[in-house]
C-alpha cells in the first residue's frame, strides 16, 4: 500500500542532524497504525524511492507533506513540492530467525567535513565512534547513502558516507571474515552491536587514529627466499626485515606511545652482479603491498625545464592519494630506484651542470620523502654501485636510513645460489651425479651470483658442445644423453673470471722462471713473506698488513711478490704496476689507487701488489721530482685499516729505497725486507739449475771463484740466456765465455 505525500524542506535546521523524515501528526498516526498492523514494530519506516527512513511528528509541517533533508532528496533524487509515493518499510525487527539478514554487522563510513576546508583534522575514532552509532542506532543505511553528524567536542559538522555494509548474518557465517556487502541495494539496521569503522575521505581533510585495529597484514605465507632465485643473503635480510618492515606489522596504537616512525628509505650498494636489483624486485613477492613502482635512475631526468621534478612527484602521488584517506592503515607503497647515483649526486658537485637539474632533483626527493607534508605509507629502496657519490642529506635518519652492503657471497652462499641455478637441471636429471656442487663453491671463490650464473650457463654450452657435430651442424643433436658434468663445470671455470678475482696471467709474467732457492737470506726472506701471508688470514686482531720488499735492481722482488699471492690462494689479487699508469695524470692515478683498495675491501681476503711503487708517483732522481698528490694518497691508502671483517696485504717493490724513506713513506709498512742480489757462492746452484748440461761442475767452480760481488738474479739470468744463445750449437760452454757475457750485461 502507497500513500502519496509532497515532499518539502524540514521546518528547523537543527532537524537535519537526526537523519529522521517528519510529518505531520494525522499522518505520522495513520502510517504508524499501518506499521503496527503489518511489521508489528512501534518505530514506523517508509520507503522513500531507495531510501528506508524513520518518521518522526513535527507539527509545523502541513497535513500531507514530507519533510525531507537535503542529503535525503540528493540521495533520492527528489525535487522540492515533488509528489512522491512513499509506502511501509518492513522486516526489519531485532529478533525472528531471518532477522540477522537485515542487521548491519559491519558499518563502514567515509568522513569528511561538512563544509569543505582545507585543514586537515586527525581525529580520535574511538572517540567518535559511539556518538554517530548513537545518533544512527536503529535506523536504515543502504551503501551510498550519505548522513550528516555534529560532533560537539570538536564542534565540526561531518558528512558521512556509508562506503560498506556487512550483515550480521554474514559476518557470523564467515567467522568475522571481512567481505563486501551482500547487495548495493540492500537496506539495512543499524543496532548497539554493530560494528563501525571510519575512515577518511580522499580529500584528506579528515583522518582517524583507530587505535582498536590492528596494522595491515604485510607478509605473505609459506614463502621461501630460495624458492623466489634468491640465495646466499640470509644475513643481509635479516638486517633488511628488521630495520625496514618489523615496526610495520605492529598495531599503530603501540608504535604512538613509543614514538617510533617508520623506516622510509633503504639502500642496497655493494659491487655489481650481487643481486641488489632482484632482492628489490623480489621482496615485493613477498609483501601484500600495492605493486611496486620500478624505475631507473636516468629515466627520472627530462630535457623539459620541471619535469625532472614532476617525474619525483608523480612516483609519490598515488601513496599520497591514499594516506590523506586511510591514513597509517593504508597499503605500503614500494618505490625502486635502480642506478639512484645516477640523479642523486652530492648536491654543488657540478654534475648538474649550468642547469642545476641534479640539484633540484635531489631537493624534491628529500621533501617528499622527509617533508613537511611527508607521508608514512611509503618505502624507498635505491640501488647503487657508488654509495660514495650519494648526497649525504640523502643518508641521514628519517630519509635512506638503512644502507645494506651486498657483497660478495662466502662459501655457504655460493653453494645456495648453484642449487638455485642448476635446480631444474636437477628436478629433470641433467645434472651428472659426478658434480659436488659443495666443491664448485669452494673453487668459485670471489664469484657474484651473476657471475655464478654465468658460470652454470658455461658449463652446459660446454655440455651442448659435446653432443653437436661441429663438423655437420645439420645433423640431429643427441638431446636424449645431454648430461651437464664435472668437466663442464671445470671447464668454464677457466673461461668465467670473476670481477674480483685473481689474474693469474698477469701474475705468471712476473714470475716466468719460477722461484729458485738462493741463499740462507733469501730463503728466510720467502719463510718469512709465506708466514705473514697466512698470518694475516687467521689473525683476528691484524686487518692490514703492508710489507715493503727494496732492493737493488733486478734482485727478484717483484716475482717474489707474485709468488707470495699466487700460492697465498688470495682469492682477490691486484697488481698495481707502472704500465698501468702511463698517460694518466695525478687526480687519475690516485682515484685508480682508491678504486683498486676499494674494491679490495669488496672480498674477505685480498692481496694488493703496488710494483716499483716509486714510479707510480713518477720519482725521478734529477731533481728529485715525484708526484705528492699521488705519494698523499698512497700513505693514506696503506695507513688505513681495512673494515671489519676484512683482510688486505700489500706487498709493494722498490728500487728506491732512500727516497721512500726519505719521503716517509716506509715509516708507514709495517715491515721492510731487503731483497739481496745473488752472492758468489751460490751462483753455481742457479746456473746448474737453469743450465741444462752446458757447465760441467769444474766450470761453475770457476766460475764462482771468478765472481768479486754479487749479481742481479735478473741479470745473470738474462747473462745466460746470451751465452745459450751464442753458443746454441756447442755442447759445453766455458767458464770465461759466461763471465764474458756476465761482463756485457753488467756493465
Amino acid at each position: 500500500m502507497t500513500v502519496s505525500l509532497v515532499s518539502c524542506n524540514l521546518p528547523a535546521q537543527e532537524l537535519a542532524f537526526t537523519n529522521f523524515a517528519y510529518v505531520s501528526s494525522s499522518t505520522y498516526t495513520a502510517l504508524k497504525n499501518l506499521s503496527n498492523t503489518q511489521s508489528g514494530t512501534g518505530q514506523p519506516r517508509i520507503l522513500v524511492k531507495n531510501l528506508v527512513l524513520n518518521i518522526e511528528v513535527d507539527e509545523r509541517v502541513a497535513h500531507g507533506e514530507l519533510a525531507l533533508n537535503r542529503l535525503h532528496r540528493q540521495f533520492a533524487r527528489i525535487e522540492s513540492r515533488e509528489r512522491i509515493e512513499v509506502e511501509l518499510a518492513v522486516g526489519f525487527g531485532t529478533t525472528g530467525s531471518e532477522a540477522a539478514k537485515s542487521i548491519a554487522g559491519t558499518l563502514l563510513l567515509e568522513a569528511e567535513l561538512f563544509v569543505g576546508s582545507s585543514q586537515q583534522l586527525l581525529l580520535d575514532g574511538e572517540r567518535i565512534i559511539p556518538g554517530i552509532l548513537q545518533s544512527i542506532r536503529n535506523q536504515v543505511v543502504t551503501q551510498g547513502q550519505k548522513v550528516s553528524y555534529f560532533y560537539k567536542e570538536e564542534n565540526l559538522l561531518l558528512l558521512l558516507t556509508v562506503k560498506d555494509i556487512l550483515s550480521l548474518d554474514s559476518l557470523l557465517s564467515n567467522g568475522n571474515k571481512k567481505e563486501h556487502s551482500d547487495s548495493k541495494n540492500s537496506h539495512f539496521l543499524v543496532i548497539d552491536s554493530t560494528n563501525m569503522e571510519l575512515t577518511g575521505s580522499k580529500t584528506g581533510t579528515v583522518r582517524f587514529q583507530n587505535d582498536h585495529r590492528s596494522a595491515p597484514t604485510l607478509f605473505r605465507h609459506h614463502f621461501s627466499f630460495k624458492d623466489i632465485g634468491i640465495g646466499g643473503l640470509d644475513d643481509e635480510f635479516s638486517v633488511i626485515f628488521r630495520r625496514a618492515f618489523a615496526s610495520r606489522v605492529i598495531p599503530p596504537k603501540l608504535l604512538k606511545e613509543l614514538g617510533i616512525q617508520h623506516v622510509k628509505g633503504l639502500i642496497l650498494h655493494g659491487p655489481p652482479g650481487t643481486g641488489k636489483t632482484l632482492i628489490a624486485r623480489q621482496i615485493a613477492k613477498v609483501l601484500k603491498a600495492r605493486e611496486p613502482k620500478i624505475v631507473n635512475g636516468p629515466e627520472i631526468l627530462n630535457k623539459y625545464v620541471g619535469q625532472s621534478e614532476e617525474n619525483i612527484r608523480n612516483l609519490f602521488k598515488e601513496a599520497e592519494d591514499e594516506y590523506r584517506q586511510k591514513g597509517d592503515f593504508s597499503a605500503l607503497h614500494i618505490i625502486i630506484l635502480d642506478e639512484l647515483d645516477a640523479i642523486c649526486k652530492s648536491r654543488g658537485a657540478g654534475s648538474s651542470g649550468s642547469t642545476g637539474v641534479g640539484d633540484s632533483v635531489v631537493n624534491q626527493l628529500l621533501s617528499k620523502i622527509d617533508g613537511v607534508n611527508s607521508i608514512n605509507n611509503i618505502l624507498l629502496i635505491g640501488m647503487t654501485n657508488r654509495l660514495d657519490l650519494l648526497d649525504e642529506a640523502l643518508l641521514r635518519p628519517g630519509r635512506f636510513e638503512v644502507q645494506i652492503e651486498i657483497g660478495l657471497p662466502d662459501s655457504e652462499g655460493r653453494l645456495e645460489i648453484l642449487e638455485i641455478h642448476t635446480k631444474q637441471m636437477r628436478e629433470s636429471s641433467r645434472l651428472a651425479n659426478d658434480v659436488d656442487l659443495s666443491a664448485l663453491a669452494q673453487e668459485s671463490a670471489n664469484f657474484s651470483g651473476a657471475e655464478l650464473e654465468g658460470l652454470v650457463r658455461s658449463a652446459t654450452s660446454f655440455a651442448f658442445q659435446r653432443h653437436i657435430d661441429m663438423g655437420d651442424m645439420t645433423k640431429p643433436m643427441d638431446a636424449e644423453n645431454i648430461k651437464v658434468c664435472r668437466s663442464d663445470f671445470e671447464s668454464a671455470l677457466e673461461e668465467v673470471q670473476p670481477a674480483f678475482g685473481t689474474d693469474e696471467d698477469e701474475l705468471q709474467s712476473l714470475v716466468p722462471r719460477g722461484i729458485i732457492k738462493l741463499g740462507s737470506e733469501s730463503q728466510r726472506n720467502l719463510e718469512l713473506l709465506k708466514r705473514l701471508s697466512e698470518q694475516i688470514k687467521t689473525d683476528e686482531n691484524l686487518s692490514t698488513l703492508a710489507v715493503l720488499l727494496y732492493g737493488d735492481k733486478g734482485t727478484g722482488k717483484s716475482a717474489l711478490a707474485a709468488h707470495i699471492a699466487i700460492t697465498g690462494g688470495f682469492p682477490f689479487t691486484k697488481l698495481q704496476s707502472p704500465l698501468q699508469f702511463v698517460g694518466m695524470s695525478e687526480s687519475a692515478r690516485s682515484q685508480e689507487l682508491r678504486k683498486t683498495f676499494s674494491d679490495a675491501y669488496k672480498s674477505d681476503i685480498s692481496c694488493i701488489i703496488l710494483d716499483d711503487i716509486e714510479r707510480l708517483m713518477d720519482f725521478t732522481a734529477i731533481g728529485p721530482r715525484f708526484s705528492n698528490i699521488v705519494l698523499q694518497t698512497i700513505m693514506i691508502l696503506i695507513k688505513n685499516r681495512a673494515p671489519k671483517g676484512r683482510k688486505l696485504l700489500i706487498l709493494a717493490t722498490t728500487s728506491e729505497y732512500e727516497f721512500v724513506h726519505t719521503s716517509g713513506l716506509a715509516d708507514i709498512f709495517n715491515l721492510s725486507i731487503r731483497v739481496p742480489s745473488v752472492e758468489s757462492q751460490d751462483v753455481p746452484g742457479i746456473l746448474d739449475y737453469y743450465q741444462n748440461g752446458l757447465f760441467t761442475p769444474d766450470t761453475l767452480t770457476k766460475i764462482s771463484d771468478s765472481l768479486r760481488f754479487p749479481v742481479p738474479i735478473k741479470k745473470l739470468l738474462f747473462a745466460l740466456e746470451l751465452v745459450q744463445h751464442k753458443f746454441k750449437n756447442s755442447s759445453t760452454i766455458s767458464h770465461q765465455d759466461f763471465l764474458n757475457s756476465l761482463h756485457d750485461v753488467v756493465n
